[in-house]
């Protein structure tokens, strides 16, 4: 979606790219083109197959050539040709979100696929928090499908009531150590190898314990080692060691193993809150809240989006108290598990997140290079109650201003930036040399605004005057 819009914006005529390249970018509009009828169904394993393995074809050749060494020969590709491709293109990537959406108003996040002679099957593993994130993301989603993908989270099995938060995944009961590796009686009984097994007592596939149940000799590490083991015995044919394979696979399930997150009870694991993830989900709940309330368009959903943000920002560490977060409640850390407050302190990736968050809360809007200023989600009480000294750096040097009531203050590229709760709207820019440039409305023009970006000290206070109606909770 990114590189379409980047489209957009440049219009370039045409590009010049390999010959290679082109061969294979075309193979795969054309191919894109020619499935197209799919789009209005949903695929079965043999289409699935089909279109994999004609895309798998166009790649296995470009590879071959590639290791050949290109030719060197240039072709110059249209823009229309390419911005068709990068249309069909998104058509399967809409199909295949929509596809993924769940019974329960959730996103399937990560899919097995098990490749046979027959077709490729998708297998769907359990909901996570990520693949609904990353839904929400994707541009594809509008005001009201978001919103009823918030609300379908919220009342997931994800969601902690605790601590107003969710966890990766949901919790699930673990077997214990002697449940596992348990073949069914029933299967044993269907099986006539096995039913052999056990008359010989030789255990070379099949043991039985003291309570009589029934287990896999545990020198089998997987599937592929028990298949060449019993294609050395006589009298088995493929059916049968089939069977016998798909049980083994069936009671150990390694293929939808998931590591620490199916496993452990910490380090992102069961039970687990892992707070990147939800400062990632923070994010594009308020990226969604900003562009809808920009555009306008859907006051309703927009409002239960908005909902959803505050129901979020409530969970977050610097909304607790250290009793419930745990810690100091301004201390990034990696994740909450069920019994214990916050773990492992550090810079987590998660401050990327909430940085970007904040400026999102603060209203600060950067569009082909003008910076606005809309903190339409700042609430009263964040702005100060009583005049008080602000300390804070600007080029390299340490500085103060006196902040009064009723406003707030951040730095942007080093230049102070101090709103005003008003009942106008406008603002003031204060460049070094005394001058004073006033602005109508909430933006800086693109001269400004890089003079800000350049930090070269051209630009010494910017003061915004915010109308009151947009703050929340303003009582003017």
């Amino acid at each position: 979606i990114f590189i379409r819009q980047l489209w957009q914006d440049c219009k370039p005529e045409s590009f010049s790219i390999s010959e290679e390249v082109a061969d294979m970018l075309r193979g795969f509009s054309g191919m894109l083109a020619k499935c197209n009828p799919v789009l209005a169904m949903s695929i079965d394993d043999d289409i699935r197959k089909d279109i994999l393995d004609a895309f798998g074809t166009m790649g296995d050749k470009y590879r071959e050539q590639v290791y050949a060494g290109l030719s060197g020969n240039r072709i110059s590709i249209s823009g229309e040709e390419l911005a068709a491709f990068y249309d069909r293109y998104l058509q399967y990537i809409d199909y295949t979100i929509r596809e993924n959406r769940r019974a329960d108003g959730l996103y399937h996040a990560y899919n097995l696929i098990h490749f046979s002679d027959h077709g490729y099957t998708v297998e769907y593993l359990y909901e996570m928090l990520e693949g609904q994130v990353a839904v929400l993301s994707s541009g594809y989603l509008g005001a009201a499908e978001s919103a009823d993908l918030l609300d379908a989270l919220r009342a997931s099995k994800m969601y902690r009531d605790d601590q107003k938060s969710y966890m990766l995944y949901p919790e699930k009961e673990l077997p214990f150590f002697l449940d596992k590796n348990r073949i069914p009686a029933e299967s044993v009984s269907d099986i006539p190898f096995l039913q052999k097994e056990l008359k010989t007592k030789s255990q070379k596939y099949i043991i039985v314990d003291r309570d009589d149940h029934f287990h896999f000799n545990g020198s089998f590490r997987n599937a592929a080692e028990l298949r060449k083991k019993l294609e050395k015995e006589e009298g088995l044919d493929k059916q049968e060691i089939d069977a016998l394979c798909n049980l083994f696979i069936e009671v150990f399930n390694h293929r939808q193993f998931t590591g620490r997150s199916g496993t452990f009870f910490k380090y992102e694991g069961l039970g687990c809150i892992y707070w990147h993830m939800v400062s990632k989900l923070f994010l594009a709940v308020q990226e969604l809240w900003t562009g809808n309330a920009h555009e306008c368009a859907d006051i309703l959903n927009t409002e239960r989006i908005y909902a959803h943000y505050c129901a979020l920002r409530d969970g977050q560490g610097f909304r607790k108290t250290p009793a419930e977060y745990g810690s100091f409640p301004t201390d990034p850390y990696s994740h909450t598990p069920r019994f214990a407050g916050v773990q492992q302190p550090g810079m987590t990736g998660q401050v990327k997140e909430d940085i970007i968050t904040r400026f999102g809360d603060l209203g600060v809007i950067i569009d082909h290079g003008e910076i606005s200023f809309i903190p339409a989600l700042l609430e009263f009480d964040e702005f100060m109650q009583e005049k008080r000294l602000w300390e804070y750096y600007s080029q390299g040097k340490k500085q103060t201003l006196t902040i009064g009531k009723n406003e707030l203050a951040f730095t942007i590229c080093n230049v102070p930036v101090i709103y005003h709760i008003t009942d106008k709207e406008g603002l003031t820019v204060c460049m070094s040399d005394g001058s004073l440039l006033k602005f109508k409305g909430h933006k800086v023009n693109a001269e400004i605004s890089r003079k800000i970006f350049h930090r070269n000290g051209e630009v010494s206070k910017v003061f915004v005057d915010v109308n009151k109606h947009i703050i929340k909770n303003a009582d003017g």
